[in-house]
C-alpha cells in the first residue's frame, strides 16, 4: 500500500516528467489587460484576451489604419488581434500599443443579435419578394431593380443600427494604460 506522502511525490514526478515530454503544456506567458479610461464620463472599458475589438492605430508610415478581431495576446507593448475560427487564429495583426488612436469594443450580444439580424433580414426578404414577383408582373430587369433597392436598402439598415466606426480616440478625453498580471496599471497615454 502507497502511503500518502509516496502517492503525492508519484503525482508530482508524473506531471514534471509529462511537463518535459511535451505532452502537457503549460502557458507561461503572462496576459496582460487594456485599461481606457474617460474622466470627463467616468467611464473605463476593459480590454482584455477573448474581446471583440476595433482598432485605430498608427501604420508603418504614420499613417491612419483600422483593424479589427478579436485580441488574441496582449502585453507589455503590443497586442495581437486575430480571427480564430475551429481553434486556429487566422488573419493575425500586430498592433504596438503606442500607436493606438482610438478603439470600440464590441459586446457577444452585439455580435449575437446582429447575426440573427441578418438571417431575419435573408429570409423576410426572400418572402418580400417572393409576394411581389407573385402578384406583379415585371420584366426582369424590373426585378433585378427590386431585388438590389431591397437588399441594398436592408444592409443599410443593418450598418445604421450596427455602426462599427470608432467611436472613442484616445486625446479625446480618454486615457490608455496597462493592467499587469499582478493587478498593477502602467499609464501609457494620459
Amino acid at each position: 500500500m502507497i502511503s500518502k506522502i509516496n502517492h503525492s511525490f508519484l503525482v508530482k514526478a508524473i506531471l514534471f516528467c509529462l511537463l518535459l515530454s511535451g505532452c502537457v503544456h503549460v502557458n507561461v506567458h503572462s496576459q496582460f489587460a487594456i485599461r481606457f479610461f474617460n474622466e470627463a464620463k467616468e467611464k473605463a472599458v476593459f480590454l482584455t484576451r477573448g474581446d471583440h475589438v476595433k482598432f485605430e492605430y498608427k501604420g508603418y508610415l504614420e499613417q491612419i489604419e483600422f483593424a479589427e478581431g478579436y485580441l488574441i495576446e496582449i502585453n507589455d507593448s503590443l497586442l495581437v488581434l486575430g480571427d480564430p475560427s475551429f481553434g486556429k487564429v487566422k488573419d493575425r495583426k500586430t498592433i504596438a500599443i503606442h500607436d493606438l488612436q482610438g478603439f470600440r469594443k464590441f459586446t457577444i450580444f452585439r455580435d449575437v443579435s446582429k447575426s440573427l439580424l441578418q438571417v431575419g433580414i435573408v429570409f423576410g426578404s426572400y418572402f418580400l419578394l417572393k409576394e411581389i414577383y407573385r402578384n406583379n408582373s415585371f420584366t426582369p430587369l424590373e426585378d433585378l431593380g427590386i431585388s438590389f433597392g431591397v437588399g441594398l436598402s436592408l444592409a443599410f439598415l443593418i450598418k445604421l443600427i450596427y455602426p462599427e466606426n470608432i467611436k472613442n480616440r484616445i486625446g479625446e478625453g480618454w486615457s490608455l494604460s496597462l493592467i499587469d498580471p499582478l493587478g498593477h496599471s502602467i499609464d501609457i497615454y494620459q
